[in-house]
């Protein structure tokens, strides 16, 4: 059975910072499109439903201030290559929106 997440899309000077380390790095894989996981879902039989909870949990939020504060590693994912550069982000707002999807 597949896992899911919810991911919110980053702006672009944030995606262009990310490219840019993952060219510096020699033994990146530089991702398609970069996303922020908000809340990992879980697994989910039925996936039309799991989308039809999480848009009517989340119906009505806007756009939600954040900030990088630093670049950081996980040495060990739970899934794919390691290592895995990632964005340290301050967002209460984002932090509400992951809680409310507890």
């Amino acid at each position: 059975m597949p896992a899911y997440s919810l991911n919110v899309p980053v702006p672009a000077d944030v995606a262009r910072l990310a490219s840019g380390l993952a060219a510096e790095c020699r033994t990146a894989e530089p991702r398609e499109r970069h996303t922020l996981v908000l809340k990992r879902l879980g697994e989910a039989e039925d996936y039309r439903r799991l989308i039809g909870q999480v848009r009517e949990l989340l119906d009505g939020t806007g756009p939600i201030p954040a900030r990088v504060e630093g670049v950081d590693v996980f040495e060990a994912p739970p899934s794919g290559r390691a290592p895995v550069a990632y964005l340290d982000v301050d967002s209460p707002g984002l932090m509400a929106v992951h809680e409310r999807c507890c």
